[in-house]
């Protein structure tokens, strides 16, 4: 699964990723010192200006501090259910811990996070 597949499914699932989403234009260096700029379809684009990207760097962080929180807050969730239905006490009482210890360090590895891509 290359870049192209993990953006293509990141932009099926979520619409808030629009920047990512847009198609771009990248400039390729061939083997002569020509330069050639490539549309999003792979074709050459005639008298296209060559523009800098910006780094994507700290969106990519952004999606993956994002994802990390879903997947936690899914897992807190599911093991929430599970306590609720649990019958001994002790099962009920781990079940609840385990995911309040989760919920915690999740959201103190989510806050650090978010404060590093600023």
């Amino acid at each position: 699964m290359g870049w192209s597949d993990i953006t293509h499914l990141l932009c099926r699932s979520d619409t808030s990723l629009s920047p990512l989403c847009a198609p771009r234009v990248r400039t390729v260096r061939a083997d002569s010192p020509r330069v050639r700029t490539i549309g999003p379809d792979g074709a050459a684009v005639a008298g296209a200006s060559v523009t800098p990207h910006r780094p994507l760097g700290k969106e990519i962080g952004r999606i993956a501090v994002n994802a990390y929180e879903r997947g936690v807050a899914d897992v807190v969730a599911l093991e929430k259910e599970a306590a609720a239905i649990t019958r001994p006490p002790w099962a009920k009482s781990a079940l609840t811990l385990h995911a309040g210890l989760l919920e915690d360090i999740g959201a103190a590895y989510v806050r650090t996070a978010r404060a590093a891509l600023r």
